[in-house]
């Protein structure tokens, strides 16, 4: 019976340790870089153009663009383009562009007229280059990978075999044993 239960806890384990890194290659997939992207669809961003090292553009496994450091490139945005997003979030009742707002404006940006649409062209071009960097790593999934991996740690602790350590023999002291010689 222990047995059994200690290999149904090392199969758990296994699915667990396997989950976890399933998860954890997945946001490998979107969220490293592996080489450059060149597109002519996303030459048209203003922002791309001014060549700044904050809107620098890589490609990650899947092909897709990400930038290279998105926090730096949300907050030079924000800050260069603070009128434009002001103007398309007070149209489109929006929050402002922030990571938890970005895909809001993408939705936004697909019911625009083509005249509005093309005003505000950039900051969708960004919102979805930024969603792209950021696609695969809610915090929902991190939580699920640390959780799987500690499940999996914690049935692989149980089910280690637990060795008792066996106690010496006790042997008599010498006295005692020529005590007993001396009364008989």
């Amino acid at each position: 019976m222990k047995n059994a239960l200690r290999i149904l806890c090392l199969l758990l384990a296994a699915v667990f340790f396997i989950g976890s890194a399933m998860i954890v290659i997945g946001f490998a997939k979107y969220a490293l870089v592996v080489g450059d992207y060149d597109d002519p669809d996303l030459d048209g961003g203003g922002f791309l153009q001014t060549g700044k090292e904050e809107y620098s553009i890589g490609r990650n496994s899947l092909e897709y663009p990400v930038f290279r450091s998105p926090k730096r490139a949300l907050a030079a945005f924000t800050e260069e383009y603070a009128d434009m997003i002001d103007e398309y979030a007070s149209i489109m009742k929006l929050r402002p562009l922030s990571q938890s707002s970005y895909e809001d404006y993408i939705t936004a940006y697909n019911s625009l007229s083509p005249k509005n649409a093309a005003e505000f062209r950039d900051v969708a071009i960004f919102a979805s280059t930024y969603k792209t960097s950021f696609m695969g790593t809610s915090v929902y999934r991190q939580v699920a990978a640390v959780g799987l991996f500690v499940f999996g740690a914690v049935l692989l602790v149980f089910a280690l075999p637990i060795r008792k350590r066996t106690k010496p023999a006790v042997k008599a002291p010498k006295e005692a044993s020529l005590q007993a010689e001396l009364v008989n």
